[in-house]
């Protein structure tokens, strides 16, 4: 929280100002930690707004592709080919 000054580092519009609680960039559950370089400190409407994956917050998070080196566009087309 010191890196954000109590402020929500997601900043989304309708922010509410104040960095309460940890959002995980990459999820706990795909294997991120609870690193400092994995968290953003964020209001609880911006927060509700990443998890929700509301447009214009895909980069508040990972997806898998990256975590992979991939481009989008080629891990679609490899999930594709998979389920065919």
């Amino acid at each position: 929280m010191i890196r954000s000054g109590g402020r929500c580092e997601i900043a989304l519009e309708e922010c509410l100002g104040k960095g309460i609680e940890p959002h995980h960039v990459k999820s706990k559950g795909r294997g991120g930690s609870d690193n400092i370089t994995n968290l953003l400190w964020a209001c609880r409407r911006c927060h509700d707004a990443v998890e929700s994956h509301l447009p214009g917050t895909e980069r508040f998070r990972t997806h898998r592709w990256q975590e992979e080196g991939q481009t989008e566009e080629d891990w679609i087309s490899e999930q594709l080919d998979t389920t065919q």
